[in-house]
């Protein structure tokens, strides 16, 4: 998902976009990565993860350890739900006035609720909503989920992830 702007010296991008593999950028998805086993010394993941159905996520992660060298590094960015969730019940508006800086389509008419919830599941072109007759659109989706800390560590634990540990951000 990094798109076609995002390059970064000796590393290849990742995205199901791309209609034709080069070097540096490879066509699929994180379901199933187009890499052989224990080719990657690192992997950078930013906010992608929330964008994926909770019922895939321990195939996605098991499937990014697979291509993972032993000892490589995985930089994983969330939107951190402990955070979000701190905010709404402080109703911190410096929190969700960057928020708001960083991502103007964040639903504000709802107030603190509907912001919190622009986190959690949000409107895009991610994934669709269909009825149960499968017959009839509801809506498309982008965020489809949040985690925090320790959702995160139990579920890279249960991919075969060790050393986990929380970073401040930009460290």
């Amino acid at each position: 998902g990094a798109g076609p702007n995002w390059e970064c010296e000796g590393w290849s991008i990742l995205d199901h976009k791309i209609k034709k593999n080069s070097k540096t950028r490879i066509g699929g998805d994180l379901n199933e990565i187009n890499i052989k086993n224990n080719t990657c010394s690192k992997i950078f993941i930013s906010h992608t993860l929330e964008h994926i159905p909770h019922i895939q996520i321990q195939k996605v992660l098991t499937e990014i350890n697979r291509v993972m060298k032993v000892g490589a590094t995985l930089r994983l960015l969330v939107p951190n739900l402990e955070a979000i969730a701190k905010a709404y019940v402080k109703k911190d508006k410096i929190f969700f006035n960057k928020a708001i800086d960083e991502d103007h389509s964040i639903r504000t008419d709802l107030g603190f609720g509907g912001m919190l919830m622009n986190f959690i599941v949000s409107p895009g072109q991610d994934t669709i909503l269909i009825n149960r007759n499968m017959n009839k659109f509801i809506a498309g989706y982008a965020h489809l989920y949040s985690y925090d800390f320790y959702m995160m560590k139990k579920l890279l634990h249960l991919s075969g992830f060790s050393n986990i540990s929380k970073k401040n951000f930009c460290s």
